[in-house]
């Protein structure tokens, strides 16, 4: 990982064309849960 690009701060979200509501809500309560566990630590 390049600690030197200046996206080093963000993370990339990809998510295909077609996809259902409910896919995408699972997939930020992943990201919420991860985010969650890094500030508590």
């Amino acid at each position: 990982m390049d600690k030197t690009s200046p996206y080093y701060h963000q993370v990339a979200l990809l998510v295909p064309l077609i996809v259902e509501p409910a896919q995408i809500q699972q997939g930020l309560d992943i990201i919420a849960a991860c985010f969650d566990e890094t500030t508590q630590a």
